[in-house]
This record gives structure tokens, C-alpha cells and sequence, in this order.
């Protein structure tokens, strides 16, 4: 679990005047007091970063109607602590970086989810990644960033879903050599999730 900007109580410290722990006081409080967990299983190494940080400097916008408090920013101290992470996880293991706001921009929304989202995209894509998870839009997608990290974005399993369509869910298939993305939509008449077609990508380990 990692906060989104919807999980972030800004107001209680406008422009982080008051400190951070009052912002995220009330995620705490219901999911632990870890905003940027790592998990490892066998052969997967996850790892988040915080990128929904509220009203604050950093994630400010020239567009301050439409995104105060929306986009999202990536510190480079997050990526700093997230290399090390990738630099000592158990060898053979696939690294994969967890962030909330999207990487791309939405094919409907046409917005990004960050400020400054080339340096972000830049610094991601020198993480140490293989495979990166990430959300905020509403629309599931998936991308290659620098023609070699799988970017896979999860849509959402409630009404606010972009464009009227149905609810969809990521599978994701991670081989010796390639990671593949299918999503599955929900069909109203089969009354079930549907899986589309499957997007596979050589793996950057395998290529390299």
C-alpha cells in the first residue's frame, strides 16, 4: 500500500508549514505508518516511492486550477533510497518500482501525473527498474519507457473511470527473458472480467 493524492490531508499543513506527519496522520492511522514499503518474494524485489505529496512547492504547476493538489512530484532523495534498495536485493531477482501518480500521459485525460515529469521519467528509467507499476489516471495502460522498462499503469475499481469504460485489472506474466501485460476489462453482459490482448517485451536482463 502507497498514499495517493487523494490519501493526503495537505490542508492540515499548507505547503508543509507544519511539518509532514500531519498530511498523512489519518493514512497512518488505517495502513501502517510506512509510506514507501518494499516487499520481496522469491524472484521479485518491489519497491515504492513516494510521489503524492499535496500542496507543496514541488508538485506545484503553472496550471494552479487544475492541479493543486492533483499532480504529484519525485524527489530525487526517493530514487537515491530506492537504487540502494535495487542494488542490494538477492541477485536474480526482478526489480520493480511502485509509484502512484502515472508516468505517461493518459490517452484520454492527456495529462501527466507529475511536475517536471522528464526529469522523473529520466530518473525511473535509470532506477534499476525492469518493471514499473503505477495508477492516479483511471485508464489502464502500459509503455516503454527509454525502449527498455515496462511501464504498466493499473486502471480503477470504482465509478470514476474515464470515458464511460468498464472496469479493468492488469495481469502481468514475467518470464527469463520477457514481461508481458494483459488487461482484463469487465463485461457487463458475461458478467465477468474479459481478458484483451497481452503486450510482451523483451526483458532488459535478458538484452543486455
Amino acid at each position: 500500500m502507497i498514499p495517493g493524492n487523494h490519501d493526503v490531508e495537505w490542508w492540515r499543513t499548507p505547503l508543509g508549514v507544519l511539518g509532514t506527519r500531519r498530511k498523512y496522520a489519518k493514512y497512518r492511522r488505517y495502513f501502517g505508518p510506512d509510506l514507501t514499503p518494499t516487499l520481496e518474494l522469491p524472484g521479485l524485489c518491489l519497491a515504492s516511492v513516494l510521489t503524492s505529496h499535496g500542496v507543496v512547492v514541488g508538485s506545484l504547476s503553472w496550471k494552479l486550477w487544475r492541479d493543486t493538489a492533483v499532480k504529484g512530484h519525485l524527489p530525487a532523495a526517493e530514487m537515491a533510497r530506492v537504487g540502494e534498495v535495487f542494488r542490494r536485493r538477492r541477485p536474480g531477482s526482478l526489480p520493480i518500482l511502485v509509484l502512484h501518480h502515472n508516468l505517461f500521459r493518459g490517452a484520454i485525460s492527456r495529462r501527466m501525473g507529475l511536475v517536471r515529469w522528464r526529469a522523473a521519467q529520466a530518473a525511473a528509467a535509470s532506477s534499476g527498474a525492469e518493471l514499473i507499476l503505477d495508477g492516479h489516471d483511471h485508464q489502464e495502460a502500459v509503455n516503454l519507457l527509454g525502449g527498455q522498462v515496462v511501464v504498466a499503469t493499473a486502471g480503477t475499481h470504482c465509478s470514476r473511470i474515464r470515458g464511460g469504460r468498464p472496469s479493468a485489472f492488469n495481469v502481468i506474466e514475467v518470464s527469463a527473458v520477457a514481461i508481458a501485460v494483459r488487461h482484463y476489462a469487465w463485461n457487463a453482459g458475461r458478467l465477468r472480467f474479459v481478458p484483451g490482448e497481452s503486450r510482451q517485451f523483451e526483458r532488459r536482463a535478458s538484452a543486455a
